[in-house]
């Protein structure tokens, strides 16, 4: 499952409760949702590094 589908299911699930939600539900159902945007975040970000890492790597290797 990826992001995009996480994200979708909470959008579907924060409309159901919504009806019918106690404020304490829908704080905890924002809160999710953006520990999920944190989370998509952070896999950015360190997918970014990877990249560079792998790029710094395959230009210390043209050296040898």
């Amino acid at each position: 499952m990826n992001f995009n589908e996480v994200k979708s299911i909470l959008e579907s699930l924060t409309d159901l409760v919504k009806k019918a939600a106690t404020f304490d539900l829908q704080e905890k159902i924002v809160d999710l949702r953006e520990y999920i945007i944190s989370l998509k975040d952070e896999s950015i970000s360190l997918k970014e590094e990877n990249q560079s890492l792998k790029l710094q790597l395959e230009a210390s290797q043209d050296f040898s």
